[in-house]
């Protein structure tokens, strides 16, 4: 069965990843980035300085003001988009599962960045859940390709460990000089060792010229457990950690005070590191995720 439902798809190639700042690509693409280019979107003015090109001096205006100006034009530019896909052990939990809910967030994603004329990149963590594409993917450059993001994405069965930290490393000196993009990071954040070190690395991928959006996975069993009675949970990415737990309404309470306080502080600590949070229900349906709650945060556009 296919990640995404084919007649969704003429709705997704109308969007486009909307980015906060100047982006720069290297490839021509149908992005606007301010700078002097040569398309025909007209931008704005300034003086004219020796050795400007004459053919760009407004005549007009210099005959109405008697000074000369010379236009600027935005300069058309492709965006460079990551995606990050966490496909650790723990993201098959849930119904549906943390990892279905990634992948299709993943594919709609891509499809808009691609059909936009924008390059993408898939980065699957660990590597060894998609052994065909690796840890990351070579860049994908139009909307044909697109057909080799969703056949990598539709061969993802979590399992494993992610190491958020360690592609945040890989990624920063990947993309030193990619001259700005989009990172989307798809992950439950839940590391062993907490999210800590993962949101601290952060600055320093946003410092190179990368936006970060992490969209954060919970399914509704952890938001809302409704399990009583006595339980043995068991860590599916270290079948060795097990826990006994008495479920009743002071542990649930307690459980929901340490949830919000975790959510919280995750929230703050990526405001602090400059990145932008959305928190997923696994329970919503990809196309409100997309057509409604990244729409109203201005980051998909028409």
């Amino acid at each position: 069965m296919p990640l995404l439902e084919p007649e969704f798809l003429s709705q997704l190639e109308r969007l486009r990843l909307i980015t906060r700042g100047r982006q720069f690509g290297r490839l021509p693409g149908i992005r606007p980035a301010r700078g002097n280019g040569t398309s025909i979107e007209f931008a704005d003015y300034r003086e004219y300085q020796p050795g400007d090109d004459l053919r760009y001096v407004d005549w007009n205006l210099y005959a109405r003001l008697g000074r000369l100006f010379v236009k600027l034009f935005a300069a058309e530019q492709d965006l460079q988009v990551t995606l990050v896909v966490d496909a650790s052990a723990s993201m098959g939990f849930g119904s549906p599962a943390k990892s279905q809910r990634a992948r299709e967030l993943a594919a709609a994603l891509g499809f808009i960045a691609l059909s936009g004329g924008d390059r993408v990149r898939l980065m699957v963590l660990p590597a060894a859940v998609a052994p065909s594409l690796g840890m990351i993917s070579p860049v994908l450059q139009s909307r044909p390709q697109a057909v080799h993001l969703f056949r990598w994405l539709e061969q993802v069965v979590p399992g494993g460990r992610a190491d958020l930290p360690r592609a945040v490393i890989q990624l920063t000196s990947l993309l030193r000089s990619a001259r700005g993009g989009l990172v989307l990071i798809l992950s439950d954040l839940q590391d062993p060792a907490g999210p800590d070190v993962f949101l601290e690395l952060l600055p320093t991928l946003i410092g190179s010229g990368q936006e970060v959006v992490i969209l954060h996975l919970l399914s509704p069993e952890e938001l809302e457990p409704e399990w009583t009675g006595d339980h043995l949970l068991i860590d599916s990415e270290a079948p060795a950690t097990r826990v006994e737990l008495a479920l009743n309404r002071r542990a649930r309470q307690f459980y929901h005070q340490e949830l919000n306080l975790w959510l919280n502080t995750i929230r703050a600590q990526a405001a602090a590191s400059g990145a932008e949070y959305l928190m997923v229900p696994t329970d919503l349906p990809w196309q409100a995720t997309v057509f409604a709650e990244l729409v109203a945060r201005g980051r998909v556009g028409r």
